[in-house]
């Protein structure tokens, strides 16, 4: 089934980056996986950008650690993703 996100507006006062960040978050969640191939496509980025991202998206607690070969675990829902970003 394909997944289709539709524009949305970026919570007051976030800057590009934070919003960028936000707008990754909730595509790794709503895609159920964590690739630095999905954020390049969706958000039409380079490699170097995406695997930046990625780094925030962890430090924002969203994803775990990169662990080898082994998929990063997505350790919020969309909703606590989102409540991040309306306190912000």
């Amino acid at each position: 089934a394909d997944v289709v996100l539709e524009p949305q507006a970026p919570p007051p006062g976030a800057s590009r980056d934070s919003t960028r960040v936000f707008q990754a978050g909730r595509i790794v969640v709503r895609e159920g996986r964590v690739a630095v191939s999905l954020l390049q496509r969706e958000l039409e980025m380079e490699f170097d950008e995406a695997c930046e991202l990625l780094d925030q998206l962890q430090t924002e607690g969203l994803i775990g650690p990169y662990e080898g070969g082994k998929t990063r675990k997505i350790l919020l829902t969309e909703e606590e993703w989102e409540g991040r970003f309306a306190r912000s």
